[in-house]
């Protein structure tokens, strides 16, 4: 009688895939930045796609002292929610038997950790995006009042002492809680830098026996826990001559008007938006259109804004996402307005010529939740690498990643976006 025998090949795609979850797992929560600071719920199976955050507003203080012998009034205990449809991500390697058996280099393990820092810099950048459309923005040196937009940071607009504690004071005011003793300020190399020439800081070697140490954090200052992401995409002006925006003759819903437009450029690797443009307005009549052809340039995509029914304006609100992720020299034909909306995706702020623009977040606790990608919510799987009809000579095996994620606002007042420019930092 022969015996069953189990061996690896059986059970390989099973392996594999469990070794990956987990070194990946590993690999992710090391260089994640932004989630360790969010609010974390894991969304269970056969729960719908939406996921709830709640928050308890404070209790009012009593407005006079008590009448011996007299119960006072009870005050009511109330809850506000937070939700939001989760989004699944999915990412797809595939090895062929060949490269399998004349590689060098073990491809599995290369796979995991590729497949780690893919899920870290994936939730470092959706929870980025959120916090871009928050409300609270500072900019560096507008203590006197001279900095209110983008567009006004200049040369010597850095990060310095005054900021940093304008910052904590504003988040203290608005109720903020702190991260144990301090708040978490998270920014780039440069900015990083700025901070570290400062006198009072306090670098994370000198702190390592007496604190604990979150991912990437550098040092404390003046009441943050600063923490360094090279992640954070800089900003700058995109070039005027690299766009083109001019009147077409083509079936369109136009009278005659003037039509206002605005680009964007995101990093085609990251999704991350690096340059912008300013905006641009042309007058078509009702036999025309607006037609745009996107700069040429590779590396980027191209997010296009139109104005909406108050198109005369140039008033970046009015401003609204009408075409997204657009190859390099796209033409793209405008047709119509879009209904004014207010929860339309809206454009960044065009910076100063030749300035580098520089994104921080001062962060106190309960700003921002997210989904925590594991258990059922991260799941990786391998094909087998056996034939199949649609591989018979077996020569591919695919590894993949698959996760539902959402991240999203709590409280507008609990985090504060800064932008500044950098003494560290290339000119734009």
């Amino acid at each position: 009688m022969v015996a069953d025998i189990t061996s690896f090949s059986d059970l390989s795609s099973d392996a594999v895939s469990a070794y990956i979850r987990d070194e990946l797992l590993d690999i992710a929560e090391k260089n994640v930045v932004f989630a360790q600071h969010a609010e974390q719920v894991t969304l269970p199976q056969h729960n719908s796609k939406t996921v709830q955050f709640s928050r308890y507003p404070r209790l009012a203080l009593p407005m006079s002292p008590a009448t011996e012998g007299t119960t006072p009034d009870s005050v009511a205990l109330t809850v506000e929610t937070v939700s939001a449809v989760v989004d699944q991500w999915i990412l797809v390697v595939a090895l062929t038997d060949l490269a399998q058996l004349t590689i060098k280099h073990p491809l599995v393990p290369i796979v995991t950790e590729r497949l780690g820092m893919v899920q870290a810099e994936l939730v470092d950048r959706e929870i980025q995006k959120t916090l871009m459309a928050g409300t609270n923005v500072s900019f560096a040196n507008a203590i006197s009042g001279s900095n209110t937009t983008r567009a006004g940071l200049t040369t010597g607009d850095v990060i310095n002492a005054a900021e940093m504690r304008k910052l904590w004071a504003l988040l203290n005011r608005q109720g903020a809680q702190r991260f144990g003793k301090n708040y978490i300020f998270i920014c780039d190399p440069e900015v990083s830098q700025d901070i570290a020439s400062e006198d009072k800081f306090l670098s994370a070697h000198q702190l390592s026996q007496a604190t604990a140490i979150f991912n990437n954090m550098i040092g404390e200052y003046l009441g943050f826990s600063v923490e360094v992401s090279n992640f954070i995409p800089t900003v700058t002006l995109g070039g005027s001559g690299d766009w083109t925006v001019a009147a077409a003759t083509f079936t369109n819903s136009f009278g005659t008007e003037t039509v206002v437009v605005k680009l964007e450029a995101i990093n085609s690797s990251t999704g991350l938006v690096e340059k912008v443009y300013a905006i641009k307005n042309t007058t078509v009549t009702s036999a025309e259109g607006v037609r745009v052809t996107v700069p040429s340039t590779t590396g980027y995509l191209y997010n296009l804004y139109v104005a909406n029914a108050d198109n005369i304006s140039t008033d970046e609100t009015k401003l609204q996402l009408y075409s997204e992720a657009q190859a390099p020299a796209t033409v793209i034909d405008v047709t119509a307005l879009t209904t004014a909306s207010a929860t339309a995706r809206r454009p960044q702020q065009s910076p100063a010529s030749g300035v580098t623009i520089h994104t921080s977040y001062a962060l106190g606790k309960e700003g921002y939740g997210m989904v925590k990608l594991s258990g059922d919510n991260l799941r990786v799987m391998s094909t087998d690498g056996k034939p199949s009809d649609s591989d018979p000579a077996a020569q591919r095996k695919k590894i993949s990643l698959k996760g539902s994620f959402k991240s999203l606002i709590l409280n507008d007042d609990y985090f504060q976006r800064v932008e500044s420019v950098s003494a560290f930092g290339q000119s734009a």
